[in-house]
């Protein structure tokens, strides 16, 4: 408190000072006069910025150049501004309540075909008769998600032969789909003549072999042979042509392997040269690999970097090194 009160007292008095100068002094004075007192209200408040403010030089610079040059850019400014703006706009009168179209504030212009069911009717249709649980897992396939999967593999436990069928069928297509084209893309890639199709075509695969993993698809004797083989070939892609989507792929299939070490260089490189996208999604992991190293102000900045997550575990962690309230 005491740093604050002189901090306010020198600024005063240089304040002062300025004054002063503007009366008796040159203009040379005038301006060194003003250059000091703008480094010193910058430094107060650079000095204070809250946490979740990154203190670079550019961020101090910017704040100087702002007050420095406040005075040129009122003038500049309000000279239009009053005798322009402010002499020759045309007065309006208000708009009566009596004028105002209720009809089309009131009026539906977009008219969208309600769904049949909502994602959270798929527990409440999991209790009722074997008819509404079929219905239920129709749904659980169009939406096509790892927890709808996983509902649906459960299901294979039902009493009932047509549940226990219906969801045999949705596992079995999605599984028989992606080995489908895992099969049809190594075809290609064998015959293919370049090397950057090969590359693009090895790539598909490791994706395909990341989708059976996204999907719980594999049982967990075979999950280390997929695992292997989609690194495999996703690190025949990143031979043949240089993607951020497979670095970030090659990196998270290190890390599911249990090799950190490994993964953390190519998730920086799609951390660099990926779209704001893959760059988001490299985010947390880069942040949990500076962590580790105990470089602090590193996970900061990268937080500070990523923009507003609905990711429940992702958000909490932004918030926590920005300094925000967690509730």
């Amino acid at each position: 408190m005491e740093f604050i009160v002189k901090a306010f007292v020198s600024l005063i008095l240089l304040f002062a000072a300025f004054v002063v100068t503007l009366f008796l002094y040159s203009p040379l004075v005038f301006i060194g006069v003003h250059f000091v007192l703008s480094l010193v209200t910058s430094l107060i408040i650079f000095l204070f910025l809250p946490k979740r403010y990154s203190r670079r030089l550019v961020n101090f610079l910017g704040i100087f150049l702002s007050i420095f040059l406040l005075p040129v850019i009122g003038y500049l400014l309000y000279i239009p501004l009053f005798l322009i703006v402010l002499r020759f706009q045309r007065e309006e009168e208000p708009l009566g309540l009596e004028k105002i179209p209720v009809e089309e504030l009131t009026l539906e212009k977009v008219r969208v075909a309600p769904r049949r069911y909502g994602e959270s009717v798929v527990r409440f249709l999991s209790q009722k008769p074997e008819a509404l649980k079929e219905d239920a897992l129709v749904l659980l396939e169009e939406l096509g998600t790892p927890s709808a999967i996983e509902i649906a593999k459960k299901a294979l436990l039902n009493g009932a032969d047509e549940v226990r069928l219906a969801a045999f069928s949705i596992v079995s297509r999605l599984e028989g789909r992606l080995n489908e084209r895992i099969a049809r893309l190594k075809e290609r890639f064998s015959v293919a003549s370049s090397e950057v199709e090969k590359g693009k075509l090895a790539k598909e695969i490791a994706q395909s072999y990341w989708e059976l993993l996204y999907y719980n698809l594999v049982d967990d004797e075979l999950k280390k042979f997929v695992i292997e083989e989609a690194l495999r070939w996703a690190q025949e892609s990143v031979k043949r042509i240089k993607d951020p989507e497979t670095f970030f792929l090659v990196g998270r299939l290190f890390l599911k392997y249990g090799k950190k070490e490994e993964a953390y260089p190519f998730l920086r490189k799609a951390y660099i040269s990926g779209d704001p996208v893959t760059r988001k999604r490299a985010i947390p992991y880069l942040a949990e690999a500076e962590f580790e190293k105990g470089n602090v102000e590193r996970v900061k900045e990268l937080f500070s970097e990523l923009p507003l997550s609905l990711h429940p575990d992702v958000v909490f962690m932004k918030n926590f090194w920005q300094g925000r309230k967690v509730v």
